[in-house]
């Protein structure tokens, strides 16, 4: 595993010095000392009523759910700012003798805002007070970031198909839907501004949450999505986000679980959709079946209190996805002409090879149909495992009438999952902050192939890597720390950590191999609790697939490990950033292709793929040895 020690340096445009490994960032920006990338701040100047600048005066931000308050003291200019304040709303007390107390509340700080707050002091007695009530502008003048910010009223009140807070996402400018084809592998794929979906970066609570499976195995982009009742808010960042982000083309993610307060809240739900309110599937209709099944429900629970008032808060949730579904799939079977090998229905007439290294086969039709004296005996066997026809059966018998489509089927998909979080927050000695989440998430899904309720059942018909069994795991664990070494120096330590474990798996998994009893020589018979069962992949232009998908089984084991120190100065009138950090990126996956071989079959000898294969003619056919790589990733600048 490659192991390299990483610092940010330089002036923005930060200047890395790549060649020794080592590097520093110092970020110059008047007093706007930019927050953790989970965090925010708030800032700003207080003046007399003659607009002169108030210095050494005392400025309490207080978090008015956890009653958690940050001094800090206006400089010689009456310049002052508080980073790293966490997702919440603030109140703000300024306190100058010769003054009236100030006392402002509602300020919003959202994920990476940077709000600015001048304050007007008036003239009086401390024991005065002038109170101010209402949020702060909302317009964005400390941070050249593009993005958009989607609160916790939000995502927990949006209508979401399925619960995905990452579907949120559309709501910013620059978000587009990736391809159908792309989609099917999972949740929490977008282009944004035209990037690929796999160049965005995900972060919750500030550590790496992005999936480093090939092939998005897990069917996720993230390691763990949360439930929209885990989330405060998220933040999805497309433009000119700073150095500390890094990583990505495409936009960055930015999410926060939530924390507890000094109230005990709880909250219980269960979505509920069936089938009871849809219509029929338009081809199952037409073929005069029924509608398919569907059940899907979504339960779970929530709470967050306190564990110590005024210091330390726990939040916990979990929930639990059900999702019971026909999918209704259609293809093209032999009809029962053609299995008298009589291809008359064809509109493609099929003939002898005239390849000359194929003279044997020259006699093989009579008409359009195929001598017995010159069929396969393996080809047969596969050809016989199509079931017949079960709609559009108007094209039985009709001469050069077949058009395909004449099987259909509408096998069960089933799908589990379980999210979990929790998060734990605590003040320590008023100049220590800790705090630290876990948060898994597990899935358990099956996609069927077109045959998958047909026997023999090893027949299957899936074709994509997406169908079959799947089983993942993913996991995330964070830990900061954030210390007021003195009121103009503040240090933050975050530690992170998340995995992916991930096995798919074909749904013969586990049976006896096929390929030997059907006459197919030549593949090794491995043994069925490791990565055997099932038959070979063969694929015939025009027809269904026989067999399971060519890349299962499957398995990754995906981990990052990082570790970030940032460290932020406040000097007269400018502040300061740097920082920078070290991880460890590795996948270890078992993802071949065609351990049981696979068989293609275009018609290219015979003008048809079915009587190719009765000829045990394949396009082309090929196996693939066991292996197992290991793939390492380098450290990489954030």
């Amino acid at each position: 595993m490659h192991k390299r020690l990483v610092w940010l340096v330089g002036v923005v445009p930060a200047i890395v010095r790549d060649s020794f490994g080592i590097a520093l960032v110092v970020l110059f920006s008047g007093v706007s000392l930019y927050a953790q990338v989970d965090m925010g701040s708030i800032m700003g100047t207080v003046r007399d009523p003659s607009r002169a600048a108030v210095p050494a005066a005392k400025v309490v931000i207080t978090n008015t759910a956890t009653n958690i308050p940050e001094s800090v003291m206006t400089n010689s200019s009456g310049e002052y700012v508080a980073p790293l304040l966490k997702v919440g709303v603030y109140s703000i007390t300024v306190i100058k003798e010769g003054f009236e107390k100030y006392v402002r509340s509602g300020i919003n700080v959202d994920v990476q805002a940077h709000v600015l707050v001048d304050i007007t002091l008036q003239l009086g007695q401390v024991s005065e007070a002038v109170e101010v009530s209402g949020a702060a502008p909302l317009l964005e003048t400390q941070s050249a970031s593009v993005g958009q910010v989607v609160d916790e009223r939000a995502v927990s009140e949006m209508p979401l198909n399925g619960r995905h807070y990452a579907d949120l996402v559309f709501l910013t400018n620059g978000v587009n839907a990736v391809t159908p084809v792309m989609s099917v592998r999972g949740d929490g794929l977008f282009s944004v501004d035209g990037n690929t979906s796999l160049q965005n970066n995900f972060l919750l609570d500030g550590v790496d949450n992005n999936s480093y499976d090939e092939n998005m195995s897990s069917r996720s982009a993230q390691v763990v999505s949360p439930s929209v009742e885990a989330l405060s808010e998220f933040k999805v960042q497309t433009h000119t986000y700073d150095v500390s982000f890094g990583r990505n083309a495409g936009s960055v993610i930015n999410a926060t679980i939530k924390s507890g307060t000094n109230e005990l809240h709880g909250a219980a739900w269960e979505f509920l959709r069936n089938k009871d309110f849809d219509a029929n599937d338009f081809f199952l209709n037409a073929a005069g079946k029924p509608k398919n099944q569907f059940q899907q429900n979504q339960f779970g629970g929530a709470v967050g209190g306190p564990v110590k008032h005024n210091h330390t808060f726990f939040f916990l949730n979990e929930e639990h996805t059900s999702i019971r579904q026909g999918t209704p799939l259609i293809g093209s079977v032999p009809t029962p002409l053609m299995r008298q090998y009589n291809f008359s229905e064809l509109k493609s007439l099929p003939h002898s090879p005239t390849l000359g290294a194929l003279s044997q086969f020259s006699n093989c039709f009579v008409g359009t149909v195929l001598q017995a004296s010159c069929i396969d005996p393996v080809g047969a066997r596969i050809f016989a495992l199509y079931p017949l026809p079960n709609t559009n059966l108007g094209q039985n018998g009709v001469q050069a009438g077949f058009v395909g489509n004449n099987y259909i089927a509408s096998p069960v998909l089933t799908s589990d999952s379980d999210a979990a979080a929790a998060r734990l927050d605590t003040q320590w000695h008023d100049s220590n902050k800790i705090f630290g989440h876990f948060a898994v998430m597990d899935l358990r899904r099956f996609t069927p192939g077109i045959f998958n309720d047909v026997q023999p059942s090893y027949i299957d018909g899936a074709g994509g890597s997406t169908y079959g069994y799947n089983f993942t795991r993913g996991t995330s664990g964070a830990l900061s720390w954030t210390r007021i070494v003195r009121p103009s120096i503040l240090n933050e330590v975050r530690v992170g950590l998340n995995r992916v474990a991930s096995h798919s798996q074909q749904a013969p998994f586990g049976t006896p191999a096929e390929n030997a009893a059907l006459g197919i020589q030549g593949i090794p018979d491995y043994p069925p609790s490791t990565v055997g069962g099932g038959l070979a992949a063969f694929t015939l232009t025009g027809f269904a697939n026989l067999g399971s998908p060519t890349f299962l089984p499957g398995s990754q084991f995906s981990n990052v490990y990082q570790f970030e120190d940032t460290l932020s100065i406040i000097r007269g009138s400018h502040s300061m950033k740097m920082g920078g950090g070290w991880r460890r990126d590795g996948n270890q996956l078992f993802d071949d292709c065609c351990i049981r071989g696979y068989f293609n079959f275009n018609g290219q000898y015979t003008g048809s793929a079915l009587t190719d294969l009765l000829l045990g003619l394949p396009q082309n056919a090929g196996l693939a040895t066991l292996t197992q790589p290991y793939s390492y990733n380098p450290a990489f600048p954030f």
